[in-house]
């Protein structure tokens, strides 16, 4: 046969007949049309992706390809639904997809790792206009093309409809500060058929796709990843090695940028914009391959966009304040400190004029939002914090014999307090805000009901919550969700309950920053219960540093335990 645009046949010669499907260049936003279980990597509970791809711009018309996602994650479970569409132009040759994933997210430790499973169902519809080609019977020697001669191409038919399955699976574990994914996929493993002709045997082949991130955080702002994928279908093999970062410029943006080779074909260079619910990426594939002559050195472009429809607990946060100041009430004071919303730096917490309505509660001058050990009397080039070099927290025992150097303590517990005066050390104390016997260190005694602890308060006493954090991180991680709901269901149910939050822990870096960590997991966790309307009245918090550890710090298991936090529900005021 002879066509009349011979690139956008071999183009669709090689996605049909050797297999190669489109693809796209920025993996990470468009995740979910490589590998369903990608669905279930999500952070937030619902999104919608939308991606663009145009390439081969030297022939007649280019080679586009558009794609809209939409998933939604609930509890351990996601699932979604894709519209895929790739377009030849002139030459009327188009593919398009809808298909619905599932994906299931099966926890395997606290540290966050987990497995992900996740199948794809739908259907692949494919179709051509025969009169847009050229034919090698239309064609008389001497004269050339001849349209009023018959093709003689006896096609059953020119528009088709194909199931399509596809599987994958995802791999995600914590290594100190490096976080992995590793994931495989096999997209359509059914193998439709493809051919347009009756008795073809082209089919869509099994489809491959292995690939391996690392994302490590080099500081609080900045963070680098790099990634490995490899793809095979049919003759058709696909290489990308890559890397690429992230640079926090506030909490509601982040910029991003990224550079690739794919093997034997383009660079792929990329940059992106996190604001408030939305990403938007930008990238070009600068071409490299054998085929840039034809394409008069002509790379693709792609364009994508996700929208995130419910935001994330700190976002929410934001967004009540804002909600509740209301610009069209510009006086607007939701905790009713004097000091409106619009200017208040804690909006949700009474506060001061002179600290733009936060608090300064260890009177230091540094107020509590920007003072790393607010509970302490510091100085401003320490941040806020005290000179640990003598007597950090003012009980008489200097730091280097004090074993809780900052809090103030007893002599007869070596500087750490007693906190329910129940004779044990909170260091030793078990239940340090609950009054209790040395026999049972330091927890009271709960007789037996019969009825499972989680399902009442008896007398003073309900099971504390155990949060645990990755290294030198406060973030609550979804995990522990559903765990601290339960809290928030009593807390509600039971109006003379209160809550304590202690803070913890490992050994890595020195004493005063580790007590200063442990007060943001403190925070981190308040948090959590003012977004679901519990009051600070109700709330009170510690930090132990690495004081109270629950576990060896000699290996990286007994450092995971000891870096938490401890939620303990009591049914005394403070």
């Amino acid at each position: 046969m002879k066509y009349k645009y011979l690139i956008i046949i071999s183009f669709f010669y090689v996605c049909l007949a050797n297999g190669q499907d489109a693809h796209f260049s920025q993996v990470d936003l468009a995740s979910s049309f490589s590998n369903p279980a990608m669905s279930g990597l999500m952070n937030n509970p619902l999104k919608l992706t939308g991606v663009y791809r145009t390439q081969w711009a030297a022939i007649p018309s280019a080679f586009q390809t558009y794609g809209i996602g939409f998933e939604q994650k609930i509890n351990n479970f996601s699932w979604g639904a894709k519209v895929l569409k790739s377009d030849a132009g002139e030459a009327s040759l188009s593919l398009s997809s809808l298909t619905a994933n599932v994906a299931y997210r099966q926890s395997l430790s606290k540290e966050g790792n987990a497995l992900i499973g996740g199948v794809s169902i739908g259907g692949i519809q494919q179709r051509f206009d025969p009169q847009a080609f050229q034919f090698d019977n239309q064609y008389t020697q001497g004269i050339g093309f001849n349209s009023d001669l018959m093709s003689n191409e006896n096609f059953t038919q020119t528009s088709k409809i194909l199931p399509d399955v596809s599987v994958g699976l995802v791999w995600v574990n914590t290594l100190g500060k490096i976080k992995n994914e590793l994931g495989i996929s096999f997209l359509h493993l059914n193998q439709p058929a493809a051919s347009f002709y009756e008795n073809g045997k082209e089919i869509y082949p099994i489809r491959s796709n292995f690939y391996v991130k690392s994302t490590m955080p080099l500081n609080k702002r900045f963070s680098m990843n790099g990634q490995f994928r490899y793809s095979k279908q049919a003759t058709a093999k696909m290489l990308v090695l890559g890397m690429g970062g992230e640079y926090k410029i506030d909490k509601e943006k982040v910029l991003k940028f990224g550079l690739a080779n794919r093997k034997e074909d383009a660079f792929i260079l990329s940059a992106g914009l996190g604001y408030k619910n939305m990403d938007f990426g930008i990238s070009y594939d600068l071409q490299h391959s054998k085929l840039s002559g034809a394409t008069n050195g002509n790379g693709a472009v792609e364009l994508s966009a996700i929208f995130y429809f419910k935001k994330t607990k700190y976002n929410e946060l934001a967004a009540k304040s804002k909600e509740t100041n209301n610009e069209s009430d510009p006086l607007r004071d939701d905790d009713k400190d004097g000091v409106p919303n619009g200017v208040d730096e804690c909006p949700l917490i009474p506060g001061l004029w002179k600290y733009n309505g936060c608090n300064d509660k260890d009177g230091d001058g540094i107020y509590d939002s920007i003072d790393a050990c607010p509970n302490l009397f510091g100085e401003k080039s320490n941040k806020g914090c005290p000179d640990h070099a003598i007597d950090s927290d003012m009980d008489g025992l200097l730091d280097n014999v004090d074993q809780c150097p900052f809090l103030k303590g007893l002599p007869e517990h070596k500087g750490c307090p007693d906190t329910d005066k129940d004779g044990v050390s909170d260091k030793f104390d078990q239940c340090p805000f609950l009054k209790g016997t040395i026999e049972n260190n330091g927890c009271p005694k709960v007789r037996s009901t019969g009825v499972n602890e989680k399902d009442l308060v008896p007398n003073n006493y309900y099971p504390k919550v155990i949060v645990e954090f990755d290294s030198d991180q406060s973030l609550v991680k979804r995990y522990y969700y559903s765990k601290l709901d339960e809290l928030v269901t009593v807390l509600k149910g039971n109006p003379d309950t209160n809550i304590y939050i202690s803070g913890h822990t490992d050994t890595e870096g020195d004493a005063a920053y580790n007590y200063e960590l442990g007060q943001r997991r403190c925070f981190e966790v308040l948090s959590y219960f003012v977004d679901h309307e519990i009051s600070t009245d109700r709330i009170n918090i510690v930090s132990y540093g690495e004081a109270k550890p629950v576990h060896t710090n000699k290996h990286v298991y007994g450092k995971a335990k000891n870096r938490r936090a401890e939620v303990q529900i009591v049914n005394f005021e403070f």
